[in-house]
């Protein structure tokens, strides 16, 4: 694998040449519409348009996300808002390891199963929630790939592990993305570096790994293909890649019932995935076109503003 100089790629992208296909990434931060509005350029630009799309999600997930999508009319040229409280719930079957001998001893205490112990002794001993569930906001990166992929009739694969321990990581303080002004790979080298924070190294590598075996049987089917991941699992991806030892697997021929079901998610859940304000991204959707349809420029959605603004409205009605 090496790096490339393609046209519009070298300054926007993280871009390179595997054997004969190209793969376009944009490591993302979650529920940001500036990586949003990336995927969403390079689906829209017939010069960088991709054949497939790989995503951060286990296959059986993608199958149920398009389906859902599909059922909400997205994939037509012509615009339909979607809506932003809804969500793919199941049980979360694993725990994190360093955690089995306190589960074991809680189990023996309460004479009680994990699933009949009550959610909050589970969060704050174990790190567990008995549910794992996937909000479908359009301020996400990974959303906006699966809703290209459907809007442009293209394979979209999930290659990430279907099923690991999901923990609840501390929330840290990054720089504000849109201070990338479009330009997400100065952007990803100043802040992929603080990324390893949020890595669990026994549960990620495995699902590193993964993925980078999708990758290559999806690059061995597609000449270019666009992968969207978490900004965190890029810089490991990218060596991996390069590692002959990790060889190439169909990840979407993994037979295996769907067990999420949808949900509608309560607004207060719903908040903290549609970007600093739900403003933001309310407006990203207002603004946003399927990639296939043919439309006028509009005008840049400016964070910061939109922030001044809904302070400016909420004081002046408290004042009055």
């Amino acid at each position: 694998m090496k790096e490339i100089n393609y046209p519009n790629l070298k300054t926007r992208n993280y871009a390179c040449n595997f054997r004969n296909s190209l793969l376009l990434t944009v490591p993302s931060v979650h529920h940001h519409t500036a990586f949003a509005s990336e995927v969403h350029r390079i689906c829209r630009d017939p010069k960088l348009r991709p054949n497939a799309i790989t995503v951060e999600l286990g296959h059986p997930l993608v199958v149920e996300l398009v389906s859902f999508l599909k059922d909400l009319k997205q994939g037509g040229s012509e615009k339909l808002y979607m809506p932003c409280m809804l969500g793919l719930m199941k049980s979360n079957r694993f725990i994190d390891s360093d955690h089995i001998h306190k589960a074991l001893m809680l189990q023996k205490f309460y004479r009680s199963t994990l699933t009949d112990l009550p959610d909050d002794l589970l969060s704050d001993r174990l790190n567990f929630s008995k549910w794992l569930t996937i909000f479908i906001s359009p301020a996400d990166s990974i959303i906006e790939a699966v809703r290209c992929a459907v809007e442009l009739d293209i394979p979209v694969y999930g290659i990430d592990l279907n099923d690991f321990a999901h923990i609840k990581k501390e929330k840290m303080s990054f720089e504000d993305p849109q201070s990338a002004h479009k330009n997400m790979v100065e952007y990803g080298n100043r802040v992929m570096k603080y990324c390893d924070a949020e890595r669990d190294l026994r549960i990620d590598n495995n699902r590193e790994t993964f993925m980078v075996r999708g990758l290559k049987y999806c690059l061995s089917k597609h000449t270019k293909v666009l992968f969207v991941c978490g900004m965190a699992h890029w810089t490991n991806i990218v060596s991996m890649l390069k590692d002959n030892l990790v060889t190439a697997f169909p990840v979407h021929e993994i037979g295996c019932e769907s067990l999420y079901r949808r949900v509608i998610v309560h607004p207060s859940l719903a908040a903290t995935c549609m970007e600093i304000i739900p403003q933001i991204t309310f407006d990203y959707e207002r603004k946003r076109f399927p990639v296939t349809a043919v439309k006028e420029k509009v005008k840049i959605i400016r964070p910061e503003t939109q922030v001044r603004n809904c302070l400016d409205k909420v004081y002046k009605e408290v004042t009055v």
